[in-house]
């Protein structure tokens, strides 16, 4: 009996031992390999763990003014925000290259020039634990308004303006899982691979993961059941959701798939609102900037009609303001050497699109401030981020948000069709203002950098705004589009 116990101890100290040699070894293998090589600048790391500690404080912004060819930390102190921004920034956990790409210039010609060796993308090992692949999608926490509405068009329910509706409050929950998972550093298992293979009961990620799966699988699935039933009750839903259960045979999809592919829709939410609280962050911190889309909107449209997509042409300034930040994330297939710079095999490299949009060494010393006109040539066309790219999309559309290379955001023409719309209408119909303070009478102006981090993307701090007709048609035509549209 002894004998058994010992050897069925021995069997549970296997993965115990095979984890801390990978923990414990692989590094130190990783740092014998690259040792001499001149990788790019980045913040200083501690043994070992390297910058894992750092990571959290999201000082990306900082250390992308801080290291960078030809700019050096005494120069970076003397000014409160220098002009030049470094093309790259180098971090490491565990041995795990990250690289962030601040410039357009890096950008393009890693990702879009050498896009055979930078277009993989990372494994994220614990999203697809929680999602077994069956999500397409992982966005950030929107707005309750922004969140509502989509839910409504996918799931075709009542839209609800409370934080509290059960509904709201689950499709949350899944997005604060997928954004922790997806922030590196705060899994060990996607820096070292080999521990996917341990037992659930020494992977508490495991566990979590299992257990969000189960969770969201049922409630993903009850959903579409209830679609279902009232579809064959005779009553067909017109939303996303109900297309797909109607179509489940034809499309070739299985009951699980039919659940969890409406998800990805209603998640988009948060890409919307998101972009939609930025866009009213610049409109009440800028408004001769929106007096300025108003004018066009009013010489090219008018006000007998709303602006359609087909108008986008003849409304330039108007297309400019959908120059939102946004990020891509690849890996590197193979070792690579840039600027004299190495990078390592495996090095996961993200696109800071929040610093290139912010790049006073290409925009001038006004770079931070909301301009639409800058991403304009004299005759109203964009202005080309780079030429001789694989993807013409970057010398067309004069901006970077949707990424670069193989793994460009495929709905992107949608996408930017979409917004256009929504932020056409909304300055065709209405003057957005801030809020005034009770207290003193004056407009409250939020802080234009106070910024929420939520895991890999930013959002303003909430801040309030007063929406108002520009003209009195404008009410009874906003109410008429919406019945026609249903």
């Amino acid at each position: 009996m002894l004998d058994r116990v010992s050897f069925s101890t021995a069997l549970v100290g296997i993965p115990i031992i095979v984890g801390f040699f990978v923990i414990a070894v692989l590094p130190v293998f990783k740092w014998t390999r690259r040792a001499g090589s001149k990788h790019p600048p980045g913040p200083k790391g501690v043994p070992f763990f390297g910058n894992l500690f750092q990571l959290s404080k999201q000082d990306f912004e900082e250390w992308g003014h801080k290291y960078g060819s030809g700019l050096e930390s005494s120069k970076y102190l003397e000014t409160d925000r220098p002009m030049h921004l470094g093309d790259m920034t180098y971090l490491e956990a565990f041995g795990q290259g990250i690289l962030l790409l601040n410039s357009h210039t890096a950008a393009v010609d890693l990702l879009d020039r050498r896009s055979g060796i930078y277009s993989d993308r990372p494994s994220f090992i614990v999203i697809n634990a929680l999602t077994r692949g069956l999500f397409l999608g992982a966005t950030s926490y929107g707005d309750i308004s922004s969140i509502s509405l989509l839910l409504s068009t996918v799931y075709d329910v009542p839209p609800t303006l409370s934080l509290d509706d059960p509904l709201i409050k689950k499709f949350n929950d899944f997005d604060n899982l997928i954004i922790e998972a997806a922030y590196p550093g705060n899994y060990l298992v996607e820096f070292f691979g080999l521990m996917k293979f341990l037992p659930s009961i020494f992977a508490p990620w495991k566990r979590k993961a299992e257990k969000g799966f189960l969770e969201f699988s049922a409630f993903f699935e009850q959903l579409c059941r209830d679609i279902k039933k009232q579809h064959d009750a005779g009553d067909e839903k017109p939303g996303i959701a109900g297309y797909i259960i109607r179509e489940q045979r034809r499309l070739g999809l299985s009951d699980a798939e039919s659940a969890w592919l409406p998800a990805t829709f209603a998640n988009g939410s948060a890409s919307v609102a998101e972009a939609l609280q930025w866009f009213f962050l610049a409109m009440v911190a800028f408004p001769e900037k929106q007096r300025k889309c108003q004018e066009e909107l009013d010489a090219v449209v008018g006000r007998s009609r709303m602006p359609t997509v087909e108008d986008g042409d003849n409304l330039p300034y108007m297309k400019a303001t959908l120059r939102f930040f946004a990020g891509t994330q690849h890996v590197t297939r193979q070792d690579d050497w840039y600027q004299g710079y190495f990078i390592p095999k495996g090095t996961m490299c993200f696109a800071h699109i929040w610093l290139m949009n912010r790049d006073k060494k290409k925009y001038g010393l006004d770079a931070e401030d909301f301009n639409p006109g800058r991403f304009l040539d004299n005759e109203g066309n964009f202005v080309p981020i780079a030429g001789d790219t694989k993807d013409v999309y970057l010398e067309t559309e004069g901006h970077v948000a949707y990424g670069f290379g193989p793994r460009i955001c495929p709905g992107r023409y949608f996408a930017n069709d979409a917004l256009f719309i929504i932020f056409a209408r909304l300055l065709w119909a209405a003057t957005i203002s801030p809020a005034v303070d009770q207290r003193t009478g004056k407009p409250h102006l939020p802080a234009l950098k106070d910024t929420i981090g939520e895991g890999i993307t930013m959002r303003p701090s909430s801040f309030e705004i007063v929406v108002e007709p520009r003209f009195s048609e404008a009410v009874a035509m906003v109410a008429q589009t919406k019945e026609l549209c249903g």
